[in-house]
């Protein structure tokens, strides 16, 4: 690390990573998200970004886990996550303690499918069961429109 860069505040490498967003065509309100989320663990912090660990900020990912949900805990690793890589170009660091941080499952929406007895009413409903083929055919397609 050069002399000059261990001088520099936190607010100052907040302004160049703004900066470094900026070139990297962000939108404003974007960059506005990321500086929230710096500024956050900033403060939360008991050291100094540049000085954290992936322990410090894992600490203050697990104070958010009821707080927040898992896709705003996970937006929160990937802000961290460019800011510790902004700093490793920047020479500010040696390390991206970010990347250690797991990233939070998100529950999944389940299918709704519908019930044996929704399906039994599906297939057996008005059709003609004398002419096989188009049996089949309006079963097929009644099958489809219900998966």
């Amino acid at each position: 690390m050069i002399n000059s860069e261990k001088n520099k505040t936190q607010k100052e490498i907040e302004y160049e990573f703004c900066e470094y967003l900026r070139s990297r065509d962000f939108s404003e309100e974007t960059i506005s998200q990321y500086l929230y989320t710096i500024k956050y663990f900033a403060e939360q912090c008991e050291t100094s970004l540049r000085d954290a660990s992936s322990t410090d900020l894992r600490e203050i990912m697990c104070r958010l886990y009821d707080k927040v949900a898992p896709t705003t805990q996970n937006q929160y690793r990937t802000h961290l996550i460019a800011f510790y890589r902004y700093m490793l170009i920047s020479g500010y660091t040696d390390s991206n303690p970010a990347k250690e941080i797991p990233i939070r499952k998100t529950a999944q929406k389940l299918v709704n499918v519908p019930s044996a007895d929704t399906i039994r009413m599906i297939v057996c409903h008005d059709y003609d069961k004398k002419n096989p083929v188009e049996y089949q055919k309006q079963v097929i397609i009644k099958t489809i429109l219900c998966t």
